[in-house]
């Protein structure tokens, strides 16, 4: 009981971005399709942060979630929802 009381002390909330952020991001991810370039993201998974390499290969608006390569080149997708920030690697 005690180490549950522990991860939820640690845990956090999903981030909630303003425009100017998002456009910050967006305009980040978009140079880095076009110089196929590594970016480090923060997303939020399950209450905690962690940041990954990722290059992205394929956004979808209409759906809100991006398809990204790792460095080991495993494909995964990221949730726009999920994401709290982004610079380049």
């Amino acid at each position: 009981m005690l180490s549950a009381a522990k991860v939820d002390y640690h845990e956090t909330k999903k981030p909630v971005l303003y425009e100017q952020e998002w456009e910050r991001i967006k305009e980040t991810i978009h140079i880095a399709m076009e110089l196929n370039q590594l970016l480090v993201f923060t997303v939020w998974i399950d209450g905690f942060f962690e940041e990954v390499t990722f290059v992205v290969q394929y956004i979808n608006q209409m759906n809100k979630h991006m398809y990204v390569v790792d460095i080991n080149l495993k494909a995964h997708r990221i949730d726009f929802d999920a994401i709290a920030s982004v610079k380049f690697a």
